[in-house]
């Protein structure tokens, strides 16, 4: 005769079943927190990029009272300023003739919010351990003078090992238009182009991960009412953007209709790449603060974007005041088209901007005309700023 079956089985073969149920779910739990405090280990012990590329500003030098003056306008100026934010605008700093390399150091506990420290706390609690023996995070920053003439040396500054956090900050002389369009242009093909050759002997799920950021970033600031799927970047780019139109100082004083033509032109632009748009003037406080925040925030916050961490932004598109746009703002329809293809829309506004703007050559600003009869002093490619203007000055007086 059998035993006669017991009624507690069922019960322990459910709980063991359950117990191992939970075990499991918590062992996927620790697994994803192992690896967000890895995540974090990385970013807060690790290094950031920023390079710098776009217009070739040079320094200008205006005689006041006969007292020779500089005022630099460009990439130099502003990464100094962001380097030491006491420099004065008005000092006078070399050329960037390749690419130049400077970084800067921040120390991590001024990084710390209270979601960090709170993880870092229930970390200690499941007596896990991660070595933060070093406390600071440094930024590198490349930048790279003579607009494309020396581009490929672009190579030793994006490449796998900084991909991963690094942002590319287009500078454009906003009182050159006719230079602009092919400038944004020959640059963002020169990007995508590497981009596309560098991730192609990775595997694919490093570029998928690259690809989801990107489209985050991409409507990251956009209203619930603005979240039409149809009107997003189709393809936006791999690297956070920014682009600063500097000089506006000069800008604001120009026709109210030309400055809107490249306002829009750099909307769809900075829209394309999923990208964020600011001006910029060294000779503004202001402007200045606003730009060094922009470049703190790439350099040494974690670029997650993710929605529930979004604060309220700055925003301005009044064409009559310096704009600025953040990352995912902007829509076809808050710029004024109607279409839902960016692609044709962008091939369509480049080329409307450059019949109103016809595009120089840059090619021919690259080449040395000292073979072709002409006077090296008219020649730009041998311009000496303080001689120059001497010489200049010196004219004015043998014509009195």
């Amino acid at each position: 005769m059998a035993d006669d079956e017991d009624p507690n089985d069922d019960d322990d073969g459910q709980n063991q079943q359950q117990h191992s149920i939970d075990i499991w779910i918590e062992s996927q739990n620790l697994l994803k927190n192992s690896e967000i405090l890895q995540h974090e280990h990385v970013y807060l012990n690790g290094y950031s990029t920023l390079v710098f590329v776009g217009s070739q500003f040079g320094v200008k030098m205006e005689l006041i009272m006969f007292f020779p003056m500089y005022f630099p306008k460009g990439k130099s100026s502003i990464i100094n300023r962001f380097i030491d934010p006491t420099a004065k605008s008005l000092d006078k700093y070399d050329e960037t003739i390749g690419l130049e390399y400077r970084y800067l150091c921040r120390r991590i506990d001024s990084l710390f919010d209270d979601r960090q420290r709170s993880k870092q706390q229930q970390q200690q609690q499941m007596n896990e351990t991660i070595s933060l023996e070093n406390n600071e995070k440094i930024c590198n920053i490349w930048e790279l003078g003579y607009e494309l003439l020396f581009i490929d040396l672009l190579k030793f500054a994006i490449n796998l090992k900084t991909i991963q956090n690094i942002s590319l900050i287009i500078v454009i002389d906003l009182t050159q238009p006719n230079k602009m369009s092919i400038l944004l242009e020959q640059i963002i093909k020169w990007i995508r182009k590497y981009l596309q050759s560098l991730l192609a002997a990775n595997d694919d799920q490093f570029e998928q991960q690259l690809r989801q950021l990107a489209m985050k970033r991409s409507i990251y600031y956009r209203n619930d009412q603005d979240q039409d799927k149809d009107d997003r970047p189709k393809n936006p780019l791999l690297i956070p953007v920014t682009i600063i139109g500097s000089k506006y100082d000069e800008y604001q004083n120009m026709d109210p209709e030309i400055k809107k033509q490249i306002t829009r032109y750099l909307r769809l632009v900075s829209y394309e790449l999923g990208g964020q748009l600011l001006y910029h003037s060294c000779r503004s406080e202001t402007l200045t603060k606003r730009i060094n925040q922009a470049f703190e925030s790439l350099a040494f916050d974690r670029l997650t974007f993710d929605l529930n961490e979004r604060s309220k932004p700055s925003i301005s598109t009044n064409i009559a005041k310096p704009v600025l746009l953040p990352f995912g703002y902007d829509t076809l329809a808050k710029i004024g088209i109607e279409s839902k293809s960016s692609e044709s829309v962008m091939d369509q506004a480049r080329k409307q901007f450059e019949q109103i703007f016809p595009q120089k050559i840059l090619e021919q600003s690259y080449q040395s005309t000292i073979d072709d009869d002409i006077d090296p002093r008219f020649d730009p490619n041998f311009a000496e700023p303080e001689i120059d203007k001497i010489l200049e000055y010196k004219y004015m007086l043998l014509d009195k």
